[in-house]
């Protein structure tokens, strides 16, 4: 599509999830959902930020802008399964490339939930200025204690499911 140069970028974290903190509501991406084996440990994740499209980019058609998003996804769950995570944390505006993808993948691969007001452990890295504008009301910030994401917002958890 650009072999020229980059296209857009989005950041993905390793962070882990408050589970207690928040609140789930199924979604229609999958009527098979079981969490039975859920209980409420906290459970890393893939915390992926927005796509940000680079200007220079220029896309063309919606078409062009779903196939990235599809392609976040995609590796998303990809780089989640060869870390062995159970799950991928997206911003509700990811929910029709999620819905895209896991049609392609089968059903039985992943399922999801919209979970409100969801928290993320956030642990130092040396002292390190984070910069987060989906974790955080603070920008760029030096964080030298763990602590909790601020919450309030809603995220698409979409969990991978084990093949049988």
């Amino acid at each position: 599509m650009y072999a020229a140069g980059p296209v857009g970028r989005a950041h993905i974290r390793l962070l882990e999830w408050q589970r207690v903190t928040g609140i789930s509501t199924d979604t229609s991406l999958d009527d098979n959902d079981d969490d039975s084996d859920d209980d409420d440990k906290d459970t890393w994740l893939l915390f992926v930020e927005p796509l940000n499209i680079e200007f220079a980019a220029r896309l063309h058609s919606e078409r062009e802008l779903m196939d990235l998003e599809d392609a976040l996804v995609q590796y998303a769950l990809s780089r989640a399964e060869d870390l062995g995570l159970g799950y991928v944390s997206f911003g509700t505006s990811m929910s029709n490339a999620v819905r895209r993808v896991s049609g392609k993948l089968g059903r039985h691969r992943v399922s999801a939930r919209l979970i409100h007001d969801a928290k993320f452990v956030l642990t130092p890295s040396n002292a390190v200025v984070e910069a987060s504008d989906t974790l955080s009301g603070r920008h760029d910030w030096v964080q030298e204690t763990r602590e909790l994401s601020d919450g309030g917002s809603t995220r698409l958890h979409v969990r991978l499911l084990k093949n049988v």
